[in-house]
């Protein structure tokens, strides 16, 4: 078992590093409000090799935690 890692100020949770995001992580620290929300549109989280989750429209993607998404992306 992996510890948590929190990216920046994002607070994106993950362990695995084959882990994608579009946009990129370091994009997404240039993105925090004032009130830590880091909103996105279309924000994608891929596995190379499983697949990828997209989530259409504008999303609040601070705080997820990639972990969990990529074992929905594993299973299926």
């Amino acid at each position: 078992m992996c510890s948590v890692v929190m990216f920046l100020s994002t607070n994106l949770c993950y362990c695995r590093s084959e882990y994608y995001t579009i946009p990129p992580l370091a994009e997404l620290n240039q993105k925090i409000d004032g009130n830590g929300d880091v909103f996105v549109e279309d924000f994608v989280v891929g596995r190379e090799g499983y697949g990828q989750v997209k989530f259409y429209g504008r999303t609040n993607v601070a705080g997820l935690n990639l972990d969990e998404i990529g074992e929905c992306v594993r299973s299926f």
